[in-house]
């Protein structure tokens, strides 16, 4: 039954110990143990099954294998002493903990004597076991070896239980995050794996905006801007440009902006015409022109900087002088409803009387006559508005 204890033992830790890697620092050990015998019948002293005590000398690679020589001895039977001499290639697993696997495998010698006999034996060894690492120079120690007498086809069993002590280099410590800096120096133990970290393992902040770099859309932020949880500079009126380079930073939503962040603006033309025509000889509005001024008179509300030239005419019945001042008094009365019923100011509204001159229609005709009895303006202007 103990051997089937002890060999089920040994399987557990093989298959366990599979699933971790690492490396370690090259250096001298000692592992000093107390050990649990179990013998077989092969020398036919029968002795019994017992503790003992060893020691076992070794020295580390820098890799995951050491060579490891060791010395047994077990007289808890009074009749018979035992003495095991062990040769083995031990190899190391690092897990994400402080608990370290171990498989080990070699050769040996067992030595059995009483005060008259001697028997001994040539034995391939295989075991395996588990380490805790206290410190980066001393762990605890225990394993299960199987010890095969090679001439004689029998199998032994030696349980140990120790520490080891490193001299001349270090164990590697446990390093969690696998970042390449041990958990004892780690001030960040859980970047994430493959993060690239600095001398205290916290990740790169290579921007220096306060967002670490694996977490950084934005890796090259100016020094000093302002940023998201992503990293990347604030863009508060959200219109694709950046806060420090926004030269509008409270433009609409959708609004069409430029490089700075502002609004582009289209340059457009706006004009209004006014053509109010007058009954022979007078100088009275009539009603049904009243809609056209007003247009006017808002056109120039709202664009504020427009000035009007009004241009009063007559037809040509009559003196050249009289139809002159005539169509004086046909501007300015039109000049006056934009004053006086819809308050322009004076000093933008212009009129001229033209008499005469320049007639719209023939003056041979009733029809030319009336067309040419006239008062006309335009007004032109540029504006600017949001694309």
């Amino acid at each position: 039954m103990k051997r089937k204890i002890f060999a089920s033992a040994l399987i557990i830790i093989a298959c366990s110990s599979a699933q971790a890697e690492s490396t370690q620092q090259p250096g001298v050990y000692l592992y000093p143990h107390l050990s649990f015998n179990m013998s077989d019948v092969w020398s036919g002293l029968t002795p019994d099954d017992g503790f003992g005590w060893g020691l076992g000398f070794g020295y580390q690679f820098e890799s995951n294998w050491a060579a490891e020589f060791s010395y047994d001895s077990n007289d808890t039977d009074p009749r018979v002493e035992t003495e095991i001499l062990e040769l083995n290639s031990v190899y190391r697993f690092t897990s994400d903990s402080n608990w370290q696997p171990i498989l080990l495998a070699g050769i040996g010698h067992t030595e059995q004597k009483t005060n008259t006999i001697t028997l001994d034996g040539t034995t391939a060894n295989l075991g395996g076991g588990i380490e805790y690492i206290l410190s980066d120079l001393i762990s605890l120690r225990a394993d299960v070896r199987g010890l095969y007498e090679i001439d004689h086809s029998e199998l032994d069993y030696m349980a140990t239980v120790g520490f080891n002590v490193m001299f001349g280099g270090n164990r590697t410590s446990v390093d969690i995050d696998h970042d390449g800096v041990s958990d004892s120096q780690d001030n960040c133990p859980n970047t994430p794996m493959g993060t690239p970290v600095d001398s205290a393992g916290c990740a790169l902040d290579t921007d220096k905006d306060g967002v670490v770099d694996y977490k950084d859309q934005c890796s090259n932020t100016p020094a000093g801007v302002k940023v998201d949880a992503v990293g990347c500079a604030l863009d508060s009126d959200r219109d694709g440009i950046a806060d420090h380079l926004d030269k509008c930073p409270n433009t609409p939503k959708g609004a069409v902006i430029d490089e700075m962040g502002c609004r582009k603006m289209l340059t457009q033309d706006v004009s209004i015409k006014l053509n109010v025509t007058f009954d022979s000889g007078k100088a009275n509005i009539k009603s049904e022109f009243f809609d056209q001024i007003k247009k006017v008179a808002d056109f120039m509300i709202q664009y504020p900087d427009t000035i009007v030239v009004i241009k009063g005419y007559t037809d040509s019945s009559g003196s050249v002088s009289r139809n002159l001042i005539l169509s004086e008094r046909r501007a300015k009365a039109i000049a006056d409803s934009l004053i006086n019923d819809h308050k322009i100011s004076a000093k933008r509204v212009t009129s001229i009387g033209y008499g005469i001159t320049n007639p719209a229609a023939d003056n041979s005709t009733a029809a030319g006559r009336k067309l040419n009895r006239r008062v006309v303006a335009e007004i032109n202007t540029q504006i600017t508005k949001p694309e």
